[in-house]
């Protein structure tokens, strides 16, 4: 089924700058991409090695920029409404494993990301955007582990408010235990733009709630004290996600 995004819409005006943006980089980045390809592939004549690593270095950058314009294109139509979604019956604790056992190696440190979840989470959705969404903050999160070489994901079925949610805590293993017993009250809205991480997490937000969830992190520290007592707790490396559940 083609569902599409459900839920407050943003100003038209930037849905349609994003769609723009994305367009007019999209051309010249081809045109430069097709040049590198022609000489990598030596069609003007034979490289150096140096000439190669160079040129090869070039066409890493190009691939990120191609990557960047299609999360760009991507989180238009999220903002726009105009993406669709195949949506079904989901085991969100499916969607956790995979998503973490999909994480890529870290370059230079060894962090272990495991998974607490009793039993199926079910939940209304599509199961290949909801796996974007939660690999997104997984990967933002791992990378901003500080005292702590561990992220624990729990996930548990309950009533929230007489409403049958999914909840999702993740969080470095000595505060996740305080994290599962956090209300929304004291929490703050994901903070989703952190450097390094590309658009996956202003896309996994809107993701989650255009499933009718909702994902939210720590308050901001205010003193530069608390700042440095947040950097030794892990507080920055934590999410709590919620989701309607499927009784």
């Amino acid at each position: 089924m083609d569902a599409r995004i459900a839920g407050p819409r943003t100003d038209p005006k930037w849905d349609k700058l994003l769609s723009l943006i994305a367009h007019e980089l999209r051309s010249p980045l081809s045109v430069v991409t097709g040049y590198l390809s022609m000489l990598l592939n030596e069609r003007f004549g034979t490289l150096s090695e140096q000439q190669r690593h160079l040129l090869e270095e070039v066409n890493k950058s190009s691939g990120k920029m191609s990557q960047v314009l299609k999360e760009l294109s991507e989180l238009s139509q999220l903002e726009s409404g105009e993406a669709p979604f195949n949506r079904g019956t989901v085991n969100f604790a499916s969607i956790l494993s995979e998503s973490i056992a999909r994480l890529p190696a870290l370059p230079g440190r060894a962090v272990t990301v495991s998974l607490i979840a009793d039993g199926a989470l079910l939940v209304h959705g599509d199961a290949i955007r909801l796996r974007d969404a939660v690999s997104a903050i997984l990967l933002a999160l791992r990378r901003e582990l500080v005292a702590s070489d561990a992220l624990v994901v729990r996930g548990e079925a309950r009533d929230e408010d007489n409403v049958a949610t999914v909840r999702i805590v993740i969080g470095a293993p000595a505060r996740i235990e305080e994290l599962w017993h956090l209300a929304p009250s004291v929490l703050a809205a994901f903070h989703e733009w952190r450097g390094g991480n590309g658009l996956g997490l202003p896309k996994a937000r809107r993701i989650i709630e255009a499933h009718g969830g909702r994902v939210w992190s720590l308050p901001e520290p205010e003193t530069e004290e608390a700042k440095t007592e947040a950097m030794k707790r892990d507080s920055k490396a934590s999410a709590i996600v919620v989701l309607p559940a499927i009784r």
